[in-house]
């Protein structure tokens, strides 16, 4: 896993670079092409666009909110063998299927911006998805954990 994570938006089947996250100085960083888009908007009121970098107090928060909470963060951390309190490495392993608009990446992650995205669901498949169920919290899809 390499020092650096990138931060994209998600708008339809495009993604925008946002800024990037350095685990060596622990800070969040806009990405300046994305401040200089007349249609950027911040990814928090906590993070308004900014051109200095964030400090790990700022940006913790907003970050570690898009992963879940509780039991299901337990068995999620759990059966990715990743401490629970390690919240970036638990962000870097499930960040292409965060809550709402964002996708957080390792910046050595390689795999094609095409392969993301949402494969359809009939009924048919959620009723086997809840009857077949294995007992744990999260899914492995073709892009690793999934935490929905």
């Amino acid at each position: 896993m390499g020092d650096a994570f990138k931060v994209f938006r998600l708008a339809y089947h495009d993604m925008y670079p946002v800024g990037t996250i350095s685990r060596s100085s622990m800070t969040f960083s806009h990405d300046p092409n994305y401040l200089s888009a007349a249609w950027a908007t911040p990814l928090s009121f906590s993070l308004p666009l900014s051109n200095l970098p964030y400090k790990l107090d700022a940006f913790q928060p907003y970050f570690e909110g898009l992963l879940p909470e509780g039991e299901a963060r337990r068995a999620l951390a759990g059966e990715l063998r990743i401490p629970e309190q390690d919240w970036l490495s638990l962000l870097a392993a499930c960040g292409r299927d965060c809550k709402g608009d964002v996708v957080v990446r390792s910046e050595d992650d390689q795999e094609s911006f095409d392969t993301h995205g949402y494969d359809a669901v009939t009924q048919n498949d959620l009723v086997k998805m809840f009857i077949d169920r294995p007992s744990r919290t999260s899914e492995f899809g073709r892009s690793g954990a999934r935490l929905t």
